[in-house]
């Protein structure tokens, strides 16, 4: 599969010019923003227990996995925008906007104050859990919900961005409010439907003519542009914090190579 869609560029209200071109350009280049931190042929094994060589490879393992997913999510979210298919997107941008969470509960990982043996316990918990158990699931492992994992990451990036961005608002409630919105529009509700019907001025129910749905995409743009545009930055930041982190040292002791 090849991850080089682009977005169709389209035209928005005049307020909104600036914020649209940062955004076509920010959703177009991300991939180049995280192919660096995607590795593969990592060794599972590598280094003595609980060594930074060990916690090197493991930590790779977690980023390189979820940056990866994040890849199809993300490509998956164009071809829906540029197909005019505002339902699609949001159901992916639902799970797209769930990587933030993820990389967060790394860097939680790796910021607490525990012993290696406690730190590769969580990193069991984050690789090997699942809420579905089945032959293959490790059982004894205590599920980690997307919601847990957003309440590490709120006090990450508070750290990270400890002045209010938005009224009294931090980053980390930024970004778990424009979860909930996405969720939102995901979820068989009312906002969910409005992308698809409208009700006339004779009160009655009409399903959008499918030549509706590109100016749709046009009138929720700042529905959806806005939680995409921060999450890329917020995955991004994380990323580089990861990778840089004075335990990982840019996977200094590991093998592997770069998967772009």
């Amino acid at each position: 599969m090849k991850f080089n869609t682009k977005i169709n560029r389209f035209e928005v209200e005049s307020n909104s010019i600036d914020d649209s071109l940062d955004f076509f350009n920010r959703v177009d280049n991300y991939n180049a923003l995280v192919n660096e931190y995607i590795y593969t042929d990592i060794d599972i094994l590598s280094g003595k227990m609980f060594s930074q060589e060990f916690f090197q490879a493991r930590t790779q393992i977690s980023l390189s996995s979820i940056l990866m997913r994040s890849i199809y999510l993300h490509e998956a979210a164009i071809i829906q925008l540029n197909a005019n298919n505002l339902v699609g997107l949001f159901a992916i941008l639902k799970s797209f906007l769930e990587v933030p969470a993820s990389l967060g509960y790394v860097l939680h990982i790796l910021n607490k104050n525990i012993s290696n043996k406690e730190r590769l316990e969580l990193f069991s918990h984050l690789h090997l859990w699942n809420r579905w158990k089945w032959e293959l699931t490790v059982w004894d492992l205590e599920i980690k919900n997307v919601l847990t994992m957003f309440g590490k990451t709120e006090k990450e990036l508070d750290k990270i961005f400890p002045e209010s961005l938005i009224g009294n608002k931090s980053m980390g409630g930024i970004a778990r409010e424009f979860y909930e919105l996405v969720c939102n529009c995901s979820h068989p509700n009312y906002d969910a439907h409005a992308f698809i019907w409208s009700i006339s001025d004779k009160w009655k129910y009409n399903l959008f003519k499918v030549s509706s749905y590109e100016n749709a995409k046009r009138e929720q743009f700042n529905s959806y542009k806005p939680a995409w545009n921060t999450c890329i930055l917020i995955i991004e930041v994380l990323s580089g914090l990861i990778a840089n982190h004075p335990n990982i040292k840019n996977f200094s002791k590991t093998k592997s190579r770069k998967c772009f």
